[in-house]
């Protein structure tokens, strides 16, 4: 180790290296100091290989014994298992978050349709009057999908004003992705539109099939 009060000569100055954690932003300085000046205790070595690394660890191993018996060599992973390392903690919460996000959209998906089935019961009559007065079907369907495209307009409008203010209190846990990534919000927004307007056509279609004469005798 570098004693105290020992002077070491500037040779070249590097950027900012994430050692520990890829996700990690915060600007922290890093210093080489000269092997046999400074000997470690531990030291990491990168090999790279066009081979299976699996088969390349005793290989490495038996050079190693070869120059020193008592050297141990421990710790052997591959750079994609030292990155998914570095990522399990934000991976546990992204896959949490992702689940929550999905049972939040069955339920929306669920409410939609509930909230239009209510509409199209109490419509009924109404329906009824506007198909006996020579309305076509895709006019009656064309009303209650708009209905529908409202209401998943206005939640889609509130969601994502809360989405981007609440991304920003999750910046710590995403990795190569900004808060505001434009390409997520709108998949996002396509995936709700869709649940929005398959949950709309069920209740759509049997407005279409009610019959004027049942619907004009509905109460």
């Amino acid at each position: 180790e570098k004693k105290e009060n020992e002077f070491a000569t500037i040779v070249g100055v590097i950027g900012s290296v994430n050692t520990g954690d890829l996700a990690d932003r915060s600007e922290r300085g890093q210093i080489y100091f000269h092997y046999p000046q400074y000997v470690p205790r531990t030291m990491h070595v990168v090999l790279k290989t066009g081979h299976d690394a699996a088969l390349l660890t005793p290989a490495v191993r038996g050079e190693l014994r070869q120059a020193d018996p008592e050297l141990p060599l421990f710790d052997t992973k591959t750079m994609r298992e030292r990155i998914s390392l570095s990522l399990t903690n934000r991976r546990a919460a992204m896959v949490l978050c992702l689940m929550f996000g999905g049972l939040a959209l069955l339920l929306s998906a669920i409410g939609l349709y509930g909230v239009l089935a209510y509409s199209v019961a109490q419509r009924t009559r109404e329906f009824g009057i506007r198909m006996a007065l020579g309305a076509e079907a895709r006019a009656v369907l064309g009303m209650v999908l708009a209905d529908g495209a409202r209401l998943a307009a206005a939640g889609l409008a509130i969601g994502i004003a809360g989405a981007f203010a609440l991304t920003r209190l999750m910046s710590s846990m995403l990795y190569d992705v900004r808060p505001a990534d434009p390409r997520a919000f709108l998949i996002a927004g396509l995936v709700l539109a869709t649940v929005a307007i398959v949950a709309a056509l069920i209740p759509s279609w049997r407005a279409v099939r009610i019959h004027p004469a049942a619907a004009l005798r509905h109460e």
